[in-house]
């Protein structure tokens, strides 16, 4: 029991580390990736890799870190295995789900296995026969996506563009404003978002935001 807390401390040898390509793995395979991150144990972290631009969809779902990496090739994967072999000699995690199709993890997965970790994976039904060998478990994706419960939490987008907004006070904030400051702030475009636009995600949000007519001018406020 942690006493400053008050929560039960998991103890991180028995933990799940969750690691989900995001780029190779989208985001309506949450719930499935979830129910098999229950079965092997109590989960610790649940990370997905990818663009900020591929990530939209995952960000909307609680429970899932979503870490950004630069637009280069194989940069999702190489920090995924990176924060694996962290996960594993620092923080002594020895229980892995690797959500992925990618071939390219079979050796993250093979020496993790090697060296006493236990390795399942999730991926569709054209992952590598390698990596599927190299874990000693992998469930294939379903084909219908097991739904995700009802989120009541709010995305990391809509935080950030809420505390823009409260900041800003009664006035509000141009749309224009806040499309420039989540880009430089955040790292978050309008091409990321699912509507595409952000006049879209806002105006489809009406329960935390109230939108003016498009136009240059049109302001938002809370």
């Amino acid at each position: 029991m942690n006493a400053a807390t008050g929560f039960a401390r998991i103890r991180q040898d028995l933990a799940v580390a969750v690691l989900v390509d995001g780029e190779n793995i989208c985001a309506d395979h949450a719930g499935q990736i979830g129910k098999a991150a229950e079965a092997l144990g109590p989960v610790g972290v649940r990370r997905v890799y990818g663009n900020v631009a591929r990530l939209a969809a995952w960000e909307a779902i609680a429970g899932f870190t979503p870490v950004h990496v630069a637009a280069a090739k194989n940069s999702a994967d190489l920090r995924l295995t990176v924060d694996a072999m962290d996960l594993f000699l620092r923080a002594g995690y020895r229980h892995f789900l690797l959500a992925s199709s990618d071939g390219d993890f079979t050796h993250l997965a093979t020496y993790l296995r090697d060296n006493g970790a236990h390795v399942a994976g999730l991926g569709a039904e054209r992952a590598s026969l390698a990596f599927r060998a190299a874990c000693h478990a992998f469930t294939t994706c379903d084909a219908a996506p097991l739904p995700v419960a009802p989120q009541t939490a709010r995305s990391r987008t809509e935080k950030r563009v809420v505390a823009m907004l409260r900041a800003a006070g009664d006035s509000g904030l141009c749309l224009s404003q806040i499309g420039h400051r989540m880009l430089n702030e955040h790292g978050t475009s309008s091409s990321s978002l699912p509507e595409r636009s952000w006049h879209g995600y806002l105006a489809a949000r009406p329960h935390l935001f109230r939108c003016d007519p498009r136009g240059s001018t049109a302001r938002v406020r809370l």
